[in-house]
Parts: C-alpha cells; structure tokens; sequence
C-alpha cells in the first residue's frame, strides 16, 4: 500500500494475498536484513537455549531462529 502523503509503503504481512503460503520467498525480509516470522516469546527462547546447552543446537544457527504463527490458533473445533 502507498501513502501518497508521505511517498512512503507500507508493508504489511496481515494484508499479504500469500502469507503463510510464500513467506520463504518474500522479499521484505531480505530488504530489511531480517530473518522471516516473529521474535521468539520468553519460553521459546528459552527451550532453544536449553537445546543449544545441551549440544542439540548450533548456537549460530539458533540466533537466526523465528516463530510462525499458527494459522489455527483461537479457533474452536467442533
């Protein structure tokens, strides 16, 4: 979406017509330097170091690790 004000875009993954199906191939991520997905939340922080400590995890490959959301998540089944 372009701001026509600013000349600035906005870049939004909630409005993406492939999110979740392509988000591998999304250019943003590279534009921005930044791995693609969410910040890991406290506890699964947590569980990759518990994995790199126990020698499960490269530490390197740990830094770049992001979360997915669940594209079920809130939703009731039955």
């Amino acid at each position: 979406m372009r701001d026509i004000r600013s000349g600035s875009m906005l870049m939004d993954c909630a409005t993406c017509p492939v999110r979740e199906r392509h988000c591998g191939e999304c250019i943003v991520p590279v534009l921005l330097d930044a791995a693609p997905g969410l910040p890991l939340d406290d506890n699964e922080q947590r569980a990759i170091d518990a994995f790199v400590a126990a020698g499960m995890l490269d530490g390197r490959a740990a830094v770049r690790l992001r979360a997915w959301p669940e594209p079920w998540a809130g939703e009731r089944v039955g």
